[in-house]
């Protein structure tokens, strides 16, 4: 009877320390369930069987060292499979890695068998130039396909010396490259995020690339290409950069089709003619939904050829009219190269984040009664550019200069309005024999400003209101000014280091600090100029009606005084 008992006690101890095994088994994985749901960790998905997180322990590949190439790897670690064949390549998935500022998240090198990354979150690698989140140094047939690089601070993905590889729907935020290919060729870049970079894809020194469907938001540059020859960019949407697409020189034979940007556009810069004239950027391209129009090798163009313009670019053309066009709110607005004896009228370029209107190695045009305003950069520029007439256009409230003319010679600027704009009015840098004549230029910092430049004529424009000087001269020599007016500024004229000039016949009333001020200088002349103090008066409106009524108050208040003494005497 007493064994019997003890049988039955034992049996119920027995399910109750089941039920408590259980129960707490439940409750862990309910507790744990509940964690990884609501945990803030948005780097991965912790819900595959085969999620591997190798937290601050790199993957380093090289196919020249037995105990790190290939089929090592697959051997003897879980994350990796395949045999290296077309048919069965290495795969590397599902791996979580966070660099710790360190190095590399995932390098592979000196490589030729077929491989894929893809599904892996890799982040935090070094900021050291040659770290990335992916590395590909001395690669080929390999293909990175949908991994999450971000917050490394250099690549996000680093394609070094590595040939015909696949770089496909990736995500790759907040590096300073999302993607990068160095001295690559014949590689395919389509499909991938890259957003909040420096430059979202960046092409240097690689050729044959194929680059399409990719989408790129908030960048300084959506797509960078330098000494990057034959290239296909085509389908790619670049939203609100600086610069959408950067042909940043040494680029040829390079072709743009179907990229879509907004609030933003094409840069092109170069030394040779070739440099520009060999790239194909057809209409399909548009800037705000507009087409760009990029003209090369043609004589006579009309404003028919520009109807509707998001950006208008000539190369080698001539005797053409670009009329009635808004390219506003892109990177640059209107832009010619090596193109001579054209007009540029009734435009408007303005909200550009580089320049409104900028005529390179581009001779005899003629500049008339355009609008290029608030540009981050400049209104309008000519460089390298001569005897062209820029005239009657507005340039107000750009982040420099409103107009600059920089190694340009034999130009007339005239009727021009530049105010409001953060550092100059006018800027005449290293430029000769210029005409600078009847402008407004108020509430600059300077109204003109010169640097470098000689033989100049400025005169009878008016300067007025600027916070530094009216007229600005930096090592400057041989320069004639007359007949200007600049008036309450800080400095009427200020020459440094700039001798023999002329200034003369200029009216330079109440500028605060001084009407003109010479500082190592020789041999300047400076006669017949109208110069007073600061007023005591303060720059109020109607202030001086107010004072001029309250005198004739002080005369006739006496007078009515007295006159109502006689009367009552009488």
């Amino acid at each position: 009877m007493k064994n019997t008992q003890k049988r039955n006690v034992l049996t119920i101890l027995g399910y109750i320390v089941i039920l408590l095994i259980s129960s707490n088994y439940y409750l862990t994985i309910s507790f744990d369930s509940f964690f990884l749901e609501n945990a803030k960790f948005d780097i991965y998905s912790l819900t595959t069987n085969d999620y591997w997180n190798l937290m601050g322990t790199p993957i380093s590949i090289d196919d020249t060292i037995s105990n790190k190439n290939w089929s090592y790897t697959a051997d003897n670690y879980d994350w990796c499979s395949g045999s290296g064949t077309w048919n069965d390549p290495y795969i590397i998935e599902n791996v979580t890695i966070n660099g710790q500022n360190t190095n590399t998240c995932i390098e592979i090198k000196n490589s030729n068998a077929y491989f894929i990354i893809r599904n892996c979150t890799l982040y935090n690698s070094s900021s050291d130039y040659q770290h990335a989140a992916i590395k590909l140094d001395h690669v080929n047939n390999g293909k990175v396909i949908n991994n999450t690089c971000l917050y490394n601070y250099y690549s996000g993905i680093f394609l070094l010396s590595s040939d015909n590889n696949s770089i496909l729907e990736n995500n790759a935020h907040y590096n300073e490259k999302g993607i990068h290919s160095f001295f690559s060729d014949n590689n395919t870049i389509s499909g991938n995020i890259a957003n909040n970079n420096e430059i979202a894809i960046s092409i240097y020194f690689s050729d044959i690339h194929y680059v399409r469907g990719n989408i790129a938001n908030n960048c300084a540059t959506g797509i960078y290409l330098h000494a990057a020859n034959a290239n296909t960019l085509l389908d790619n949407v670049l939203n609100n950069h600086k610069i959408a697409i950067s042909f940043n020189g040494d680029n040829y034979d390079n072709y743009a089709s179907g990229n879509l940007m907004d609030l933003c556009s094409i840069d092109i810069a170069g030394d040779l003619i070739e440099e520009y004239s060999t790239n194909t950027i057809d209409s399909t391209n548009l800037v705000n939904n507009k087409p760009v129009y990029d003209y090369i090798n043609v004589e006579a163009l009309t404003p028919d050829e520009f109807i509707n313009a998001g950006q208008v670019i000539l190369i080698n053309c001539s005797h053409s009219i670009i009329s009635g066009v808004n390219t506003s709110l892109g990177t640059l607005g209107i832009s010619l190269f090596f193109s001579d004896y054209n007009e540029i009228s009734n435009n408007f370029a303005s909200n550009n984040s580089d320049y409104g209107i900028y005529l390179h190695e581009s001779n005899n045009n003629y500049i008339f009664n355009n609008t290029a305003n608030n540009n981050t950069n400049r209104g309008i520029v000519l460089g390298n550019s001569n005897h062209s007439i820029i005239k009657e256009n507005i340039a107000n409230g750009n982040g420099y200069f409103g107009i600059t003319l920089a190694y340009s010679q034999n130009n007339t600027l005239m009727q021009n309005t530049g105010n409001y704009n953060q550092d100059s009015g006018i800027e005449i840098y290293y430029s000769n024999n210029n005409t600078i004549n009847d402008n407004m230029v108020t509430r600059n910092n300077n109204g003109i400003y010169l640097s470098g430049s000689s033989n100049n004529l400025i005169t009878e424009n008016t300067a007025n209101y600027n916070s530094g000087h009216g007229i600005c001269m930096f090592g400057c020599d041989f320069n004639y000014i007359s007949g200007n007016i600049a008036n309450i500024n800080s400095y009427g004229v200020y020459l440094y280091s700039s001798d023999n000039n002329t200034i003369t016949f200029n009216t330079l009333y109440r500028n605060s600090i001084d009407c003109i001020r010479e500082l190592d200088c020789i041999g300047n002349i400076i006669e017949h100029n109208q110069c007073a103090p600061v007023e005591i008066i303060p720059n109020i409106p109607g202030y001086t009606l107010y004072v001029l009524l309250l005198s004739l108050m002080g005369l006739i208040f006496p007078i009515i005084v007295k006159t109502r003494k006689i009367i009552e005497f009488q």
